[in-house]
């Protein structure tokens, strides 16, 4: 049976009370530390880094909840055959961001304890070492590409293709607070591995993403820059009409959205 995607209404939900609510309270407390800083420098500049950070992280979860829910093209295309790599600028971001929060907490925040800077620590050591990866060339890794015959994942030491017809569905969705891509597989020993002796690892890791996010492929549409929206509507009508796969040969029709 063909897993369809929710209506798109259902997919997309507007930003509720919850994300409104969370975000009055980041910006609330934000404005409590400037209020404090003349005061406490300390404590002032611990509360403004934490709660400005997760105001920033809920403003703009909030935006692109408003963003999906603008209306669409009445047709999505991928250019095809060309790799689409996670973007080094999004994790580089993420990376400084932790490292300067880190850094901050344990810089001004040894009186709130020692379990409280400790995990300040943590946070300084992730960022760095998450910036170190990417400055060298380690992170990110991998790749996505849209071909004719199916989509192919690439990781650090080996890829897998899927078929089209292999795919039994796909639906938008989101995990920590990040858009997603799940696809279900009728059959995950159909997919082509590269090279063809990493077969085995390719089934036992479709089988665990299985296991643990309930599909067999999850893809982080924001990591790749991708309108996750736009994604899925395009790979509906690739899933609906064999023939429109043709298109990801010859990159963007003319008149078209590509992703």
């Amino acid at each position: 049976m063909k897993r369809t995607s929710p209506h798109p209404i259902d997919a997309y939900p507007c930003p509720g009370i919850r994300d409104w609510a969370l975000l009055a309270i980041g910006v609330g407390f934000t404005g409590a530390g400037l209020l404090i800083l003349p005061f406490d420098r300390n404590v002032g500049i611990v509360t403004i880094a934490f709660f400005g950070l997760c105001a920033v992280v809920l403003a703009t979860k909030i935006v692109r909840k408003l963003r999906f829910r603008r209306p669409r093209p009445l047709r999505a295309e991928i250019v095809g055959g060309v790799p689409i790599r996670p973007s080094r600028a999004i994790a580089f971001g993420l990376g400084a961001s932790l490292f300067a929060l880190g850094a901050i907490l344990v810089t001004f925040g040894r009186g709130y304890g020692v379990t409280f800077w400790s995990i300040s620590w943590l946070v300084m050591a992730v960022g760095s070492a998450l910036s170190i990866g990417i400055a060298v060339g380690w992170l990110p890794v991998g790749f996505i590409r849209f071909d004719p015959p199916g989509i192919t994942i690439a990781r650090r030491r080996w890829s897998y293709t899927i078929p089209w017809d292999c795919i039994s569905g796909i639906a938008p969705g989101e995990l920590h607070h990040n858009p997603v891509l799940y696809v279900w597989l009728d059959n995950p020993h159909a997919v082509d591995a590269h090279p063809p002796e990493c077969k085995e690892q390719v089934v036992k890791h479709l089988a665990s993403n299985a296991r643990w996010v309930g599909a067999h492929v999850m893809l982080m549409t924001s990591q790749y820059r991708l309108e996750l929206p736009l994604l899925v509507q395009a790979l509906e009508r690739y899933l609906a009409d064999p023939s429109a796969r043709a298109e990801l040969a010859r990159g963007m029709v003319p008149g078209s959205d590509a992703i």
